[in-house]
């Protein structure tokens, strides 16, 4: 069985939600306008299907009548741009449908719209939302068969349809998705260990998703948040930083329900060190100061790596590709970490902004220190440390002209085909965190 969770919680992010969409609302046309590539930018004419549906959910979701009746003229004005059981990303682009899953998306909305909200709705536009979900789940089925659905559009489908099964999600998105489509199934037997499992998967104390991925996007100064973040707030009643630093992500909040179980295995270790399977960034690590979020990542530019966590922080082993860079491109270790706070390169004692290996170096920042040791294991060369401005290759604002990080790159002035390089780092502070 499910629950709202706690309703000043639920209450809030509702509200949230719906400032968020109103401040897209045109008064020309009564619809919310966002453009995906630029969604930082509120005064745009692309008028999208998705947003514009997960509104009009978010409106019935106030239970005022006002909103609820401006939720159906909303609804109203989008079913017209059908086509066949799916929909155009933008109505402008009608009857262009580019997005072969557009509409499996939208099959959470109608759920709860004909779960929640019959009675509102009125007869002639609940018949409507039910003949379009049978159509989408109709021709959901029909491009299954043709081609392998992407993990969302397959578990919110498979969902719906009622034939849901445990999966394995594998990043935060998948998560969220997941979470989405065994609420709407919230009476299966598996559910609730399934929810543990995606409990298991976030830092209650941090408010981050520590489980393992390629990569662990930045939105500006904090990772960036996916609706995953939005059902844990409803489960942890804490909002998280980055759910407010994320321009559209609360537009998507009337989809997030709460599950009954509050009793759930969340972590709450003070430092998360989060290592992924693949990729070319070992590891990321995630601590508060002044109870704000900090981060720092490693990021190699080719090679291999093996990482080990020690009792105070890490240890990698870096093997360098044989292949020598040329000059433009010879950071080949480089570490950021966020410029939210101030953050200065102490060297042998005195603040720095470059170093060579053998020299003491350490990032300190207002409370915390986190000492910088390079050391070569193997081979020959010489390296040059500095630090500059700039933004980890996972920064999803992608704007030329700002700087989210401070950049300390390990840059190879000549070196022997084979080298490794170890490099070692302790996280400490005032309050003698220790790792876990």
């Amino acid at each position: 069985m499910v629950l709202d969770g706690c309703e000043d919680t639920r209450r809030k992010l509702i509200e949230l939600h719906v400032d968020s969409a109103k401040k897209r609302l045109s008064p020309q046309t009564g619809l919310l306008h966002l453009y995906y590539d630029d969604p930082t930018d509120a005064h745009q004419n692309t008028i999208p299907v998705l947003e514009n549906m997960y509104f009009a959910l978010g409106l019935f979701r106030t239970r005022l009548s006002d909103p609820i009746l401006e939720a159906r003229q909303l609804i109203e004005k989008i079913l017209p741009f059908e086509v066949d059981g799916n929909f155009p990303i933008y109505l402008h682009q009608y009857p262009a449908c580019r997005d072969r899953c557009l509409s499996l998306h939208l099959l959470p909305v109608l759920h709860y719209l004909l779960t929640d909200y019959r009675q509102v709705l009125g007869e002639e536009l609940t018949e409507k939302l039910e003949n379009l979900s049978l159509r989408i789940s109709t021709r959901g089925k029909e491009i299954q068969e043709e081609k392998k659905l992407p993990f969302g559009a397959e578990v919110k489908l498979a969902s719906f349809k009622k034939s849901l099964t445990p999966k394995e999600p594998t990043t935060s998105q998948e998560w969220a998705d997941y979470l989405l489509a065994l609420h709407m199934v919230k009476d299966e037997p598996f559910v609730e260990g399934e929810i543990e499992r995606a409990a298991s998967l976030w830092n209650s104390s941090l408010g981050i998703y520590v489980g393992e991925e390629k990569s662990h996007p930045q939105e500006g100064f904090f990772p960036k948040a996916t609706l995953f973040d939005l059902f844990m707030t409803l489960q942890t009643d804490s909002f998280s930083q980055q759910i407010f630093s994320h321009h559209t992500l609360l537009l998507s909040a009337s989809l997030v329900h709460a599950f009954e179980k509050k009793s759930l295995p969340f972590t709450s270790d003070p430092i998360a060190i989060l290592t992924p399977k693949e990729g070319r960034a070992p590891a990321s690590i995630f601590w508060k100061e002044n109870q704000s979020l900090r981060s720092l990542s490693i990021e190699l530019a080719s090679g291999s790596s093996e990482i080990v966590k020690t009792e105070d922080g890490i240890e990698l082993i870096f093997t360098y590709p044989e292949e020598i860079p040329t000059d433009e491109e010879n950071s080949e270790i480089a570490l950021y970490i966020d410029s939210d706070q101030k953050v200065s390169l102490i060297v042998d004692g005195f603040t720095a902004s470059t170093f060579r290996l053998g020299q003491q170096s350490a990032l300190v920042t207002e409370t915390s220190s986190i000492s910088l040791n390079f050391s070569l294991q193997e081979g020959e060369g010489k390296f040059f440390g500095h630090v500059s401005k700039g933004n980890r290759p996972s920064q999803s604002r992608k704007d030329p002209f700002l700087a989210f990080d401070w950049k300390i790159g390990l840059r190879t002035i000549q070196r022997t085909s084979i080298c490794k390089m170890k490099v070692a780092l302790v996280l400490s502070s005032k309050e003698a965190l220790v790792l876990t």
